[in-house]
Order: C-alpha cells, then sequence, then structure tokens
C-alpha cells in the first residue's frame, strides 16, 4: 500500500500535542450471503470523527470474482455498478471519498449466484476528528496547491476541490 503524497503529508503535520488526523482502517465481513441476496452497507465516519477521507479500498482476494453485482452511491448518485469482477477483486483501488454523517457512501451487493458467498472490502482512510481539524486541512491543502512538487500540488489541488464543493457539511 503506497500512500499518495498528499497523504502521507497530511499525516505527518501535527496539531497542539498531537496529530491533524489519523490513519484508519476498517473491514466489512460478511461470511455468507444467500443466493439472490441484496446487502446495502452505509459508511460512516468512524467513531466521533467529524469525518474520513477515504484514499484507498478494495475486496478480500479469497473472494470469488463475478459473483457480486454491485452499486455504489456517494451524495445521491451513483458512482459505480457493476459486477464485481477479477478486476476489482485483485487490485487496490485509489481515491479521494471524503465521508461525513450527512453525506455517507452506500453500496449494496447483490449475490448473482446460486450459492452463499463470501463477501469481505477494506477501506483505508485518514479521519479528522472535529470542524477545526478539517478546516486546518483545507487551510494545509491550499498551501500545498502552491508546491514546487508537481504530483504533490496536483493530489492537493484534487483533494481541496473535493473537500470544498462535497466536503463535509
Amino acid at each position: 500500500m503506497a500512500l499518495s503524497y498528499v497523504i502521507e503529508y497530511l499525516l505527518s503535520r501535527t496539531r497542539g500535542q498531537g496529530y491533524l488526523v489519523n490513519h484508519s482502517a476498517s473491514q466489512t465481513i460478511i461470511p455468507a450471503v444467500p443466493p439472490g441476496f441484496d446487502v446495502t452497507l452505509a459508511l460512516l465516519p468512524a467513531g466521533n470523527d467529524y469525518a474520513n477521507i477515504v484514499y484507498e479500498s478494495g475486496l478480500f482476494p479469497n473472494m470469488v470474482p463475478d459473483s457480486f453485482y454491485s452499486e455504489a452511491q456517494y451524495a445521491g448518485n451513483q458512482t459505480v455498478a457493476g459486477v464485481l469482477s477479477s478486476h476489482w477483486v485483485q487490485r487496490m483501488n485509489s481515491s479521494f471519498q471524503v465521508i461525513s454523517r450527512s453525506m455517507p457512501a452506500v453500496l449494496t451487493i447483490r449475490n448473482t449466484t446460486n450459492v452463499n458467498q463470501f463477501y469481505g472490502g477494506v477501506a483505508y482512510f485518514i479521519s479528522i476528528k472535529s470542524e477545526g481539524a478539517y478546516r486546518e486541512v483545507l487551510e494545509e491543502l491550499s498551501h500545498l496547491g502552491n508546491s514546487r512538487m508537481d504530483i504533490l500540488a496536483q493530489e492537493s489541488n484534487r483533494l481541496l476541490n473535493i473537500l470544498v464543493h462535497g466536503g463535509a457539511r
């Protein structure tokens, strides 16, 4: 798991006696989804976090490819829909997805086979504990937008745009 430059940078920033953001991970394991059964999962900020930024997610490699149809929604819009093929099972997917109580991500999966199937997924994210910390993240990103390192400037501008136009509300 290689962290993007902007995530590494945010994880290194301090605030008072601690860090501005923390690194976290979440697993979802459903041992046996019955045939034709739909499961809907809502991804909300962990614990008492103000917001989370998911930067990488994936499926467990021991899942059977092509056994689930999936639909993902964010901010009321369908973002991804289709069969969870080996393409999705065999790799991690990078993103900048801001999750807040008012804007959760919703994932619906349907077992399309005629036998029970195992489902497992993982998400890596940074947790932002308060609205004040969220504002500090915005400020840090706005400074990075002028970075001399092109990739850092591009990533920070992309994440800043997501936070400003569709972030925690």
